[in-house]
């Protein structure tokens, strides 16, 4: 990957030493219309990293800016081998404003002709559920059993949900699924379990463990 080498090879990493200080069930609640109840223990851990249309002072939190979703990543993190077993990734081609302004290029890397070429979100949401269920993936334990794996969302804070996922779908009336529902938020989990709860970022998280930032 390119501008995604982050949650390829930092962030699951990262992921690891969290969750494994983390309650097995510790997931956020990311919807008002569903509370999620602690869960079992998850076979994978899938580690999503998006990245959106922007301009610049347009960050997540500081305004109202409209972003789309450009870029899909998503790796599957085995929580028993602690091996990346799939990966899945799709650039979507953004339509309220199409054409990618110089900013958002030099920030993520991502050029415009990998866009145009790309599907729209609501195709992208539809391939990324298909190969959930193609591996055999399920999110509800009732749903279980020795031919599937249990799997939970995971994001570096909870942007990649509540400010880019949530506000696009609703905006174009793209129901999501339910595991959309409930995340874990590695950030936290790894101020909890390493930092005595100090806010952090990734390269903060990297450096607490000595490792490396690889990507952009």
């Amino acid at each position: 990957w390119n501008s995604s080498a982050s949650c390829a090879h930092g962030e699951p990493s990262i992921l690891l030493l969290a969750m494994s200080q983390a309650g097995p069930g510790e997931a956020e609640e990311a919807s008002e219309e569903e509370t999620q109840e602690d869960s079992p223990s998850v076979d994978y851990y899938v580690v999503v990293d998006f990245e959106c249309t922007c301009e610049r002072g347009t960050g997540a939190v500081r305004n109202k800016f409209r972003h789309e979703i450009i870029e899909f990543p998503a790796v599957f993190l085995n929580a028993q081998t602690l091996q990346v077993d799939l990966e899945f990734h799709r650039y979507v081609r953004p339509v309220e404003k199409p054409v990618l302004s110089e900013f958002c290029t030099e920030l993520t890397g991502i050029q415009q002709d990998w866009v145009d070429r790309a599907d729209t979100l609501d195709v992208v949401l539809r391939d990324f559920d298909d190969f959930l269920s193609e591996n055999g993936m399920v999110h509800r334990e009732r749903d279980r059993r020795s031919e599937t794996s249990l799997f939970l969302i995971c994001t570096d804070g909870p942007w990649d949900l509540r400010s880019f996922l949530y506000p696009e779908s609703r905006r174009k009336g793209m129901g999501l699924r339910g595991y959309w529902n409930s995340y874990a938020d590695v950030r936290r989990h790894f101020a909890k379990a390493f930092l005595r709860g100090k806010s952090c970022g990734v390269e903060e998280m990297l450096v607490s463990r000595k490792m490396k930032f690889e990507g952009r």
